[in-house]
């Protein structure tokens, strides 16, 4: 029976001309999202770069014609502009009930990709036992939550929204430069926190958490957690003149800054030689989609 189900099913890389059946798939399998949602999200990963070698949407199952799988994979470089193995966020993966049981080789054609490190950032609590079993582990075993403005103020870090990328060609280097060009294109908060050290670039995504009801900041890229803490104080101010009053951080445990750790809450999972810091979530579906 699962020879015959085999025999009918073929597991190839996303086309642009799948595109639109892809997307009816995906309102099927994430009920409560849109197709004008998951067409948009699709819109952006067709006009991004991609790494040599690599899919620019992933791969899917398809019976008869017709698409009954989905793992989208999204590749890019470092997530730093610095040189760095390729990185795959695993993404948005849905299979029709009765092919289930085909499931796995949408997974397996993934992870023939070779060198790289597979991330999954947003994985639901059913499917944790599935990935860890598929060789993935914990970058990030929990969220931290910060209310950064109530740190005291002290210290000369300025933070300001980067806009133009003119008015920061020599204060950043290209690589940063690209890095929040591109996220202000997805829709992220952007910033720049320039100190007498030097200055650096910090991204955002804007997710309202607690029922909805309450709106963060969620982290999606700082260069180092040293970085943030030095710029926590200003940047909460900052954020908060946003009407965003919490920062959501991915953790593997308390941070020195006012706040509470929950563990197992929105966990991160890698698989790879190059664990990622969970202040790194560039590039991904966090960032893209802002889901």
């Amino acid at each position: 029976m699962l020879q015959a189900a085999r025999a009918q099913i073929r597991c190839r890389q996303i086309e642009v001309s799948d595109l639109d059946s892809i997307a009816s798939l995906l309102v099927r399998g994430f009920p409560g999202s849109t197709k004008g949602f998951w067409s948009g999200a699709l819109e952006r990963l067709q006009n991004r770069r991609v790494p040599d070698g690599f899919p620019r949407f992933g791969y899917m199952l398809e019976s008869e014609g017709a698409a009954v799988g989905v793992l989208m994979l999204i590749c890019s470089g470092a997530g730093s502009g610095s040189p760095a193995s390729i990185r795959c966020n695993v993404s948005s993966w849905y299979v029709e009930p009765a092919f289930r049981n085909l499931a796995p080789l949408l997974v397996s054609r993934a992870m023939k990709h070779k060198p790289a490190t597979f991330i999954n950032v947003s994985p639901a609590p059913h499917t944790w036992p599935i990935i860890e079993a598929q060789g993935f582990s914990r970058f990030c075993t929990g969220t931290f939550v910060a209310v950064p403005a109530l740190i005291p103020r002290f210290g000369t870090a300025r933070i300001r929204e980067f806009r133009d990328a003119a008015d920061f060609s020599k204060a950043l280097a290209a690589g940063d430069i690209a890095l929040l060009s591109d996220h202000r294109d997805y829709g992220c908060l952007c910033l720049v926190c320039e100190t007498k050290d030097g200055a650096f670039p910090m991204i955002f995504r804007r997710k309202n958490i607690w029922r909805g009801l309450l709106p963060a900041a969620q982290l999606i890229y700082c260069p180092s957690l040293d970085s943030l803490t030095k710029a926590a104080g200003p940047l909460g101010r900052y954020l908060l003149g946003k009407g965003l009053p919490l920062l959501l951080i991915g953790a593997t445990g308390p941070l020195p800054l006012p706040g509470r750790y929950s563990h197992d809450k929105w966990p991160m999972y890698y698989r790879g030689q190059d664990k990622p810091w969970s202040g790194d979530i560039a590039y991904t579906e966090r960032a893209i989609f802002g889901v």
